[in-house]
């Protein structure tokens, strides 16, 4: 038998990936520090400007920021076992800062047509700009409903670890699964590589994870919607707590 290094030859023309942080685009107009975003598992490149996908925010305050993800009856982007595709309205954090972010989320339309519809806050590890790549994943830690087409199992808080055999886990599930015209108050406290998400009235959920394996510098916090979610967020806050 043949040694395996007799016949593995290195590809000549590989590189290896060189992560860029996220820059504001002409895609989407906002608000300094605030960037928009739509990435990952979206469904094609025509998809993220072709109407699949908006994020808008008001001209004046006080801040509302609208996410669309699809429609009531087409699909756009995805949160899955094993890829994502959001829209994201966010600002990059410094690792080393702790902070508080809360919104409160009126539900303009959400179809829970299968598991991978949701929408609310999210801290990720990394963030892209506008491109359509099922590959991109980094960790996070996520507050809101997903899962809703099977209310008693719903899940209210979530977190994605790239690192672990089940990547995508839940560790509390939702007493509350939102429609259209619901009004619902969200929350994710960084302290550390501690996050607590508060989803409506229901108890705080601590996670603990490293949010570093792509970005060591900085984490990306903000608002997301996927697949079939239309949602406006308001009362928009963003406090240092260190």
């Amino acid at each position: 038998m043949r040694d395996e290094a007799d016949v593995l030859v290195p590809n000549p023309n590989w590189t290896p990936i060189v992560y860029s942080p996220p820059t504001k685009n002409t895609n989407w107009t906002t608000t300094d520090p605030w960037i928009g975003s739509v990435f990952g598992d979206v469904g094609g490149t025509t998809k993220i400007t072709g109407g699949s996908f908006a994020i808008s925010e008001t001209s004046v305050s006080p801040l509302v920021v609208s996410l669309t993800s699809g429609s009531p009856t087409v699909s756009a982007g995805k949160i899955a076992a094993a890829t994502d595709g959001i829209a994201f309205y966010f600002q990059q954090m410094p690792i080393d800062e702790d902070f508080v972010l809360s919104a409160t989320a009126t539900v303009t339309s959400v179809t829970f047509s299968n598991s991978q519809v949701g929408f609310g806050l999210m801290v990720r590890d990394a963030a892209w700009t506008d491109v359509s790549d099922a590959s991109l994943l980094s960790s996070y830690v996520a507050v809101g409903p997903l899962k809703g087409n099977a209310p008693a199992t719903a899940w209210s808080s979530f977190i994605r670890d790239t690192s672990a055999p089940t990547q995508l886990t839940v560790v509390s599930a939702a007493a509350d699964v939102p429609t259209t015209g619901s009004v619902l108050e969200l929350s994710i406290a960084k302290s550390g590589s501690t996050y607590t998400c508060t989803y409506g009235t229901e108890a705080p959920t601590v996670y603990t994870i490293d949010l570093t394996a792509i970005d060591g510098d900085y984490v990306y916090a903000g608002l997301f919607t996927a697949r079939q979610a239309q949602v406006s967020f308001s009362n928009i806050s963003f406090a240092v707590t260190n």
